[in-house]
């Protein structure tokens, strides 16, 4: 299994649009970054079609070194979280479909 990196999502959108690369590589920085600020304002990013970024509040929960075994609290938190949108969602739906 590979890891797509956004540098070979900026690669391929360039090979495939015609695109210079580096344009292509800024407009993907700067929309990460937008993302990124919008998450950090809390509020909830919406990428129709693909997902929607949201928060999820994590209450407090036992947690263990795995190296001592000594108990510890793990703080409540908020945390990002990923909702697939329709089309990501029957595309995953589809795919498991096809693999049983």
């Amino acid at each position: 299994m590979t890891t797509l990196t956004r540098s070979i999502i900026a690669s391929r959108v360039a090979e495939e649009t015609g695109i210079w690369r580096s344009d292509v590589d800024l407009v993907s920085r700067r929309m990460l970054a937008l993302i990124g600020a919008a998450l950090g304002r809390g509020e909830t990013v919406k990428l129709s079609g693909f997902a929607t970024f949201g928060f999820r509040s994590r209450a407090e929960r036992p947690g263990r070194n795995p190296h001592t075994g000594e108990m510890y609290p793990i703080k409540a938190r908020r945390v990002v979280h990923l909702v697939p949108g329709g089309r990501l969602q029957q595309k995953f739906s589809n795919r498991a479909a096809v693999d049983t």
